[in-house]
C-alpha cells in the first residue's frame, strides 16, 4: 500500500523497465501521427536518478526516480517544474519546442517531493540555481521546495510562476469540488483507478493536468473546434544557432491529426507507468483525511494564506539575493474560465499575497500570526487573466502564457558571453538567448488582458518583467558594438594612458578610471572584453542606480569605482549587491561608513569569494558649497571611525575634486592648491594613525587636470569624456543600447 506524504521522493516512481528511447538524431519535423510515439519516446522524457540508501530518512535500500529534462539543455536559465494531478512529465512535452526557443532548460520530475530528491537531482545535474513553476496542484510541492530549499532560487533575480493555482474548496466554494470533500478518503484513495478506467473505457486524457476531468463534460468537443496551436517561431524565425540540445524531432503542432494523436499517447505514456501515486495526490489536494497536511514536517503551515508570510520573512532574510534589494518575482497565469478553482479561488489566492503593510497575517484573520513580520518588499506579485483559457489548458502554446513566462524566465538568468571581433563585420555581438528585435507576444494583440491584483511598494511592473528607473533600460539580451565605436574608444583610452605614462615620468605605476557615467554598457564592453585581454578593468560610476544595473549586465571580472555623491539609504544596498565593487571613493560620513560595512558583511557572510570593500574618504578641499566631501579638519575623526568601527571595509585613501578653475589651470608645471591640501591632510592622518604614507593612496585629478594631478603625486585619476565623450542628459541616457550606431 502507497503510503503518501510531502517528503515522499516520487509519487510516479517506475518500477517496471522503462519505455524504449531515441537516440540523439538530427533535428526533423514530425508530421505523422505515427512520428508522435518517436517524440515521447526521445530519451530526454524517460531520464531516471537513483538516490542512494540513507537511514536517517527511513530509505534501507537505493531509490529510483524518474524525471523529463527538456528544451535547451545546454542553457542556464532552469526551471524546476512541477505538474498538476495527473500531470505527469509527459503531458507538458509539447513546451519542448517553445523552451528551446528561448533557451529555457526544463527539470521535471514526477512529483518532486521535499526530501533528499531534489538537491540531490539538481547537483547530479550541476544545477546550482533554478526558477520555479506549477501548474494546478504543483503550488502544493512548489510552495513546500521553495520554504525548505530557498537557496535554489537564483540569488540576483529570484523568479517563480504560478499557473491556475490550485485552492482548497473550502476558499473557492467550486460546488462540485465541495460536494467531493464529504466523501471518505478511501473513496479518494480509488482516484486512481476511476482515472485508468475513463482513460482506457470512456474517453483518452487530452492535454495536461486534471484534463480526464473535464473531458467527460466536454473538452474533446472544444479540443476539435478550436484551431490548433499556433505556430512556434522558433522553428522557422530564430536566427541563432541551433544548439545540440535542439537537434531533436520536434512535432508539428499546425496539425490538428498531430495534436490529436500526441494528447492520445501521451494517456497512454501515463498509464503504462506506475500511476498509484495519483490517488495519494488526490487525498493531499483535498485534504482527506483532515490529518493529511500540505507541508513538510520541518517547517509547518495549513494552507497558501500561512505560507506567504513565510515565505515572505524566508526571502527577506536571505543573504543570498542580492539584486533587486531581496526582491523575488512572483507571476500568477488564472485561466479565464476555470471550473476547478473558480472566481473565488482565484480572488483568494490573489489576496494570499497582496497583503499590504499593517494588514493581518491570514486573510482568513487567525488568532495568531504565523510569521513575525511580512516584509512588503520581499516579492512582487502579479497577476493576469489569460483570455479563452481553462483551468486544464492554460499553459497550451497557443495562448501565449507559456510563452511569456518563459521569456520572463530567461531573463532572470543573465547571459553575457564574450565579444567577437570578425574581420569586415558590421557589428560586435554577445551570444545571447533574445532576437534582433524585442519579441512581439501573439496574445498581447487583442488577447490578452492584464490584471494587477499583487500590490507592491514599486507599484504595477511593467509586462516584461524589466526594470524600471529613470534611466532607458533594456532586457539582457544581445549586445552589440559597433566597430568604429569600439576603435575610437579603444584610440581614446590608449592616448591617454600614454599622457599619464608621461606624466608621472615612469616612477610609479597610476590606476586610470575609466568614468563611464550615462554612457551605455556596450562601451564598457567594448574596452573590457576584445580579442584578446582587456584593455581597461577600472570603471567608475556616479550614480548607484546605473552601477547596479551595468553591474549586473557586464562581466564579474570588472572592477567597479563608486565615485559619485552618496545617499545614506543606498549605502547598504551598494555595497551588498556588487560582489566586484573595488573601491567607494566618496564616503564623508560616519553614517554612510556605517551603511557601507552593514551591506558588505552581509555580502561576506554568503559569498566568501567577496572581499572587504575598500573605501576613500572624499575631502573638500576647495571650500565650495556646492562639492560633497568632508572638511579637512574633520578627516582623521572620519577616518579613524572606519579604521575602528567598520571591520569589513579598508580604508586605502583620501578623495578630492579640485575647483574648477583651478583644474583648467593646472598643468605639469602650475601645481593646484587642492591637490596640496589634500597631500597635507594625508600626511596629518597617517601620521596620527601611525601609517606609512603609501597605504593612504590620493585620487585627484579629471579629465582637465590628470596630468597635474600625476605630477603631483596622484596615484589614481578619474577620466571620462576624454575617453567616452560628450555625455547624454540624464534622462536620454541609456544602461545598454539595442543596436549600436555609427560614432566617431
Amino acid at each position: 500500500m502507497y503510503a503518501f506524504s510531502p517528503l515522499n521522493y516520487d509519487i510516479f516512481s517506475t518500477p517496471n523497465p522503462p519505455l524504449p528511447v531515441l537516440p540523439c538524431n538530427p533535428c526533423y519535423l514530425i508530421s505523422t501521427p505515427m512520428g508522435v510515439i518517436e517524440f515521447l519516446c526521445d530519451r530526454r522524457f524517460h531520464r531516471t536518478f537513483v538516490l542512494p540508501p540513507n537511514l536517517n530518512t527511513d530509505r534501507p535500500g537505493s531509490y529510483r526516480t524518474s524525471y523529463a529534462d527538456y528544451g535547451d539543455a545546454e542553457s542556464n536559465a532552469v526551471v524546476l517544474f512541477c505538474g498538476a494531478l495527473m500531470g505527469t512529465r509527459f503531458c507538458y512535452s509539447p513546451l519542448d519546442q517553445l523552451a528551446k526557443a528561448f533557451n529555457v532548460r526544463i527539470i521535471h520530475p514526477d512529483r518532486p517531493g521535499i526530501g533528499e530528491m531534489v538537491p540531490r537531482l539538481l547537483a547530479h545535474l550541476n544545477i546550482s540555481h533554478v526558477s520555479l513553476a506549477s501548474h494546478s496542484g504543483g503550488d502544493i510541492y512548489l510552495i513546500n521546495t521553495i520554504l525548505t530549499y530557498p537557496n535554489l532560487l537564483h540569488p540576483v533575480s529570484p523568479y517563480i510562476c504560478f499557473f491556475a493555482p490550485w485552492v482548497h474548496p473550502s476558499h473557492s466554494k467550486v460546488t462540485h469540488l465541495r460536494a467531493t470533500e464529504l466523501l471518505p478518503a478511501p473513496m479518494i484513495g480509488k482516484f486512481a483507478s476511476v482515472a485508468r478506467f475513463i482513460s482506457e473505457n470512456i474517453v483518452p486524457l487530452a492535454g495536461t493536468g486534471e484534463m480526464f476531468l473535464h473531458n467527460v463534460k466536454g473538452t474533446l468537443r472544444r479540443a476539435s473546434n478550436t484551431p490548433a496551436p499556433v505556430p512556434l517561431a522558433a522553428t522557422t524565425s530564430r536566427s541563432r544557432t541551433p544548439s545540440k540540445s535542439s537537434r531533436r524531432p520536434l512535432i508539428n503542432l499546425n496539425d490538428p491529426q498531430v495534436v490529436e494523436e500526441l494528447r492520445r499517447q501521451i494517456t497512454s505514456f501515463v498509464f503504462a507507468e506506475s500511476s498509484e501515486g495519483i490517488s495519494a495526490d488526490a487525498r493531499l489536494f483535498m485534504k482527506k483525511p483532515r490529518t493529511v497536511s500540505w507541508c513538510s514536517p520541518s517547517l509547518l503551515w495549513d494552507d497558501i494564506d500561512y505560507a506567504v508570510p513565510l515565505l515572505s520573512k524566508i526571502i527577506s532574510e536571505d543573504d543570498r539575493l542580492i539584486g533587486s534589494s531581496r526582491i523575488c518575482v512572483i507571476d500568477t497565469f488564472h485561466a479565464e474560465e476555470d471550473n476547478m478553482v473558480g472566481e473565488r479561488g482565484k480572488q483568494w489566492f490573489d489576496e494570499c499575497w497582496s497583503l499590504t503593510p499593517g494588514a493581518k497575517f491570514s486573510v482568513r484573520h487567525a488568532a495568531a500570526p504565523v510569521a513575525s513580520a511580512q516584509s512588503p518588499k520581499s516579492y512582487t506579485y502579479r497577476s493576469m487573466t489569460v483570455p479563452g483559457t481553462e483551468h486544464n489548458l492554460l499553459m497550451d502554446p497557443s495562448f501565449g502564457a507559456s510563452e511569456l513566462w518563459l521569456q520572463r524566465v530567461r531573463e532572470s538568468f543573465p547571459v553575457l558571453s564574450k565579444v567577437e571581433f570578425a574581420e569586415g563585420a558590421t557589428s560586435i555581438s554577445t551570444a545571447s538567448h533574445s532576437d534582433d528585435k524585442k519579441r512581439k507576444f501573439r496574445f498581447f494583440i487583442g488577447r490578452l488582458k492584464h490584471v494587477t491584483r499583487g500590490v507592491t511598494s514599486q507599484g504595477p511592473l511593467p509586462r516584461s518583467g524589466l526594470s524600471q528607473s529613470s534611466l532607458i533600460v533594456s532586457s539582457r539580451s544581445e549586445m552589440q558594438i559597433n566597430p568604429q565605436r569600439a576603435k575610437q574608444l579603444t584610440e581614446n583610452i590608449t592616448s591617454i594612458t600614454s599622457r599619464i605614462n608621461a606624466a608621472s615620468k615612469g616612477n610609479k605605476q597610476v590606476r586610470l578610471i575609466a568614468v563611464s557615467k550615462l554612457k551605455p554598457a556596450n562601451d564598457i564592453l567594448a574596452l573590457h572584453q576584445p580579442p584578446h585581454q582587456p584593455l581597461q578593468t577600472h570603471f567608475g560610476e556616479n550614480y548607484i542606480q546605473e552601477l547596479l544595473e551595468k553591474s549586473k549586465l557586464l562581466p564579474p571580472t570588472i572592477h567597479w569605482h563608486m565615485i559619485g555623491g552618496l545617499q545614506s539609504n543606498k549605502c547598504k544596498t551598494l555595497a551588498e549587491q556588487i560582489p566586484n565593487l573595488f573601491c567607494v571613493s566618496s564616503v564623508d560620513s560616519a553614517k554612510k561608513a556605517n551603511e557601507l560595512e552593514k551591506g558588505r558583511k552581509a555580502l561576506l557572510e554568503w559569498n566568501k569569494d567577496a572581499q572587504i570593500l575598500r573605501v576613500k574618504v572624499q575631502v573638500n578641499t576647495s571650500g565650495e558649497e556646492s562639492k560633497s566631501g568632508v572638511e579637512p579638519e574633520d578627516t582623521l575623526a572620519l577616518c579613524k571611525h572606519v579604521v575602528d568601527a567598520c571591520p569589513h571595509l579598508q580604508l586605502t585613501g583620501l578623495m578630492t575634486i579640485g575647483a574648477i578653475a583651478r583644474s583648467k589651470e593646472t598643468t605639469a608645471e602650475n601645481e593646484n592648491e587642492d591637490f596640496e591640501r589634500l597631500r597635507g591632510v594625508r600626511e596629518e592622518v597617517a601620521r596620527q594613525l601611525g601609517w606609512g604614507l603609501e597605504r593612504l593612496e590620493l585620487s585627484m585629478g579629471m579629465s582637465a587636470d590628470f596630468e597635474g594631478a600625476v605630477g603631483q603625486g596622484s596615484d589614481e585619476v578619474r577620466v571620462g569624456s576624454q575617453i567616452f565623450g560628450e555625455r547624454p542628459q540624464r534622462k536620454d541616457a541609456v544602461v545598454k543600447e539595442q543596436v549600436a550606431e555609427e560614432k566617431s
